[in-house]
């Protein structure tokens, strides 16, 4: 998806239903969609639960974009102590761009 839309400038996903994080990502996690490394500033992922595919996309997004401003995350976990876990995770994890803010809100 990410690699068909090149001048993507912000990304609203709700994650409600689980999904492919591979239908999402490029085939080739070394290849970084041409969107991420220059004009994507906005993440909005919303109804973040606690499955291995939310998790692993949001550090997709943090690891790779260049220029991005904003990662907000809208939890809607069941299990909220799994949830601090991987918000902590996130939280540590690396960002490609300096000026990236992650936020999160929870139900």
């Amino acid at each position: 998806m990410l690699k068909n839309c090149p001048k993507l400038q912000s990304l609203e996903l709700d994650l409600l239903f689980s999904f492919d994080v591979e239908d999402v990502l490029p085939d080739s996690h070394f290849v970084v969609p041409e969107c991420l490394t220059s004009h994507f500033t906005k993440c909005y992922l919303k109804h973040y639960g606690d499955t291995k595919s939310d998790l692993q996309f949001a550090k997709y997004i943090m690891e790779n974009s260049t220029s991005l401003l904003s990662l907000t995350i809208h939890s809607a976990s069941s299990n909220p102590l799994k949830q601090l876990e991987e918000l902590q995770d996130l939280a540590l994890c690396p960002r490609r761009s300096a000026s990236c803010q992650l936020s999160f809100s929870f139900e």
